[in-house]
């Protein structure tokens, strides 16, 4: 069902000079089984959108069906057009069908950082293991916890059919966007090592963020996911050349070779 979240602050929110939703929370997922559901009673998953409210008591939409918090509990944020906030707005509408778990919302205003530091850490090592499945804890509201500590080997889970990346090193494979993939399975990781961008604390008054930056796909085995039992078909990008099309297949050739069954 359509639901709203209102939020009322004790001050206009125009004053602000960028004033920027943050927000923290989590998602109950729709697999496709959920998805093809919705397809058949002519219902869609309609993403969050925010509105504000004018002295005049009308919603106007500041940011239309900006996402939601995919995966685990993570933060994320959401910049709010001064063009669309009428003078003195302190009234904000959070619209969506979707099951969404709100744990903080705040307004903040961002501010600029011109003299921010930006640097890329090298990837040293790429690496595929057998490590076992952590334990998924579900606390209240559904939140879910991957415990790291507890990975009994075997879980609830088979593999798709098809080539995976042999254990081991694999850092060609992930060392640039190219379509050449390192796959792993269910109980596997794809560990990675950098070298550090910089050295010792940073200066007084700054704070460091650690961003990883991925380019790749998940695939799922719900009975409704098109080619679910299998690991291919791999897409690839519409750009690819040729050449690169080529050079991806063979690095396919020579790391993807550890044959899995889902039986």
């Amino acid at each position: 069902e359509t639901h709203s979240v209102t939020l009322e602050f004790d001050q206009p929110i125009d004053a602000l000079a960028s004033p920027t939703l943050l927000f923290n929370g989590w998602v109950e997922y729709a697999y496709s089984q959920s998805a093809f559901a919705a397809w058949q009673a002519g219902e869609e998953f309609i993403e969050p959108t925010i509105e504000a409210q004018n002295p005049n008591g009308k919603w106007m939409v500041v940011a239309e069906r900006f996402g939601y918090p995919a995966g685990t509990p993570r933060e994320g944020s959401v910049p709010l057009s001064k063009e669309n906030l009428q003078t003195g707005v302190k009234r904000l509408r959070i619209t969506t069908n979707m099951q969404i778990y709100w744990d903080r919302l705040a307004l903040i205003d961002a501010t600029p950082c011109p003299d921010a530091v930006q640097s890329k850490g090298q990837l040293l090592v790429a690496e595929v293991l057998d490590v076992g499945f952590a334990e998924r804890i579900l606390y209240d509201h559904r939140r879910p916890i991957f415990d790291y500590d507890n990975r009994p080997p075997l879980g609830d889970t088979r593999h798709p059919a098809g080539y995976y990346t042999a254990f081991g090193e694999a850092t060609e494979l992930v060392d640039s966007i190219d379509d050449a993939l390192a796959i792993i399975g269910p109980g596997e990781e794809l560990q990675l090592e950098f070298a550090a961008p910089f050295t010792g604390p940073p200066s007084a008054g700054w704070t460091r963020h650690w961003v990883l930056e991925c380019n790749g796909w998940c695939k799922d085995a719900d009975l409704f996911t098109r080619d679910s039992g299998t690991v291919g078909p791999l897409p690839y990008r519409d750009e690819a050349s040729r050449d690169e099309i080529t050079r991806r297949e063979a690095l396919h050739t020579e790391y993807n070779t550890r044959f899995r069954s889902r039986y």
